[in-house]
């Protein structure tokens, strides 16, 4: 009956944050345009729209900015995680195994925006 359509941050920098996307994910940049709040990014990352939108100015002094994190599922943590490191990604949970064939690792992005990696055993 439902469907994700999209996921909305807020952010103090929309290009930085749109960027980072692009640089650690391979995003790809969908549009940018002009809102009430100032500037929108637009970004699809495994198959979803993120829009990243210039955060209003009330919202930030109450530190509503972001998601509290995404997770994004790979069947390549080792060469994700690697390729992270070389680009000196900033890691706030260091990849570790939290049960029998399931790893996890967190990253941070532009406005301490959280990244989850996942790895999954197959079905």
């Amino acid at each position: 009956m439902f469907m994700l359509d999209h996921l909305h941050c807020w952010s103090r920098a929309p290009e930085a944050t749109a960027q980072a996307y692009v640089d650690m994910f391979a995003a790809q940049r969908v549009l940018a345009s002009d809102t009430a709040n100032g500037l929108r990014v637009v970004i699809r990352l495994a198959g979803q729209l993120i829009y990243i939108e210039q955060a209003p100015p009330g919202e930030v002094a109450h530190g509503r900015i972001g998601l509290e994190h995404f997770a994004l599922a790979t069947s390549a943590f080792d060469s994700v995680i690697a390729d992270l490191r070389r680009m000196q990604v900033q890691f706030l949970v260091e990849p570790k195994q939290v049960r029998p064939g399931v790893r996890i690792a967190f990253v941070e992005v532009p406005d301490g925006g959280r990244v989850e990696l996942v790895e999954r055993p197959s079905a």
